[in-house]
């Protein structure tokens, strides 16, 4: 039986700062988007840089996104008024990639410098169905 299958990949490094207790600055760097042009024989997706990756880039790297989070995870952001929707919801994706724990690896964060800089065992690539129409 043959099954359909597409989606994009997002790659962007995140430098988070910690002006304050509670009080968040998430900046993207290099990201990238790539969307899936087809599989391999074992079934995994074969990603290919998409064609609309540089406004990807500079619509990513543009503005930073503050954010409080307070006792009970409760997370609100203060987006740029001109933040697109899209990129929001990317980097809105993001943090909630961040907060939620794993179930197999372990995980912690270090503050260095007045930065939360998270540590993990591998690279987290967040796929979000909204990056369809950058293409």
């Amino acid at each position: 039986m043959a099954t359909a299958a597409n989606g994009v990949q997002v790659s962007c490094q995140v430098e988070i700062e910690v002006p304050q207790p509670c009080k968040f600055i998430m900046k993207t760097r290099d990201c990238s988007l790539s969307k899936m042009s087809s599989t391999r024989p074992d079934r995994k997706p074969v990603f290919v840089k998409s064609s609309s990756s540089e406004d990807f880039f500079f619509a990513m790297n543009r503005t930073a996104l503050k954010f409080t989070v307070d006792d009970n995870s409760d997370i609100q952001l203060f987006p740029e008024t001109d933040e697109a929707v899209k990129i929001l919801n990317i980097k809105r994706g993001i943090i909630s990639a961040l907060m939620v724990p794993m179930k197999d690896e372990k995980r912690s964060l270090s503050v260095q410098y007045g930065r939360l800089q998270p540590v993990l065992a591998r690279p987290e690539k967040v796929h979000n169905h909204l990056l369809d129409s950058f293409d």
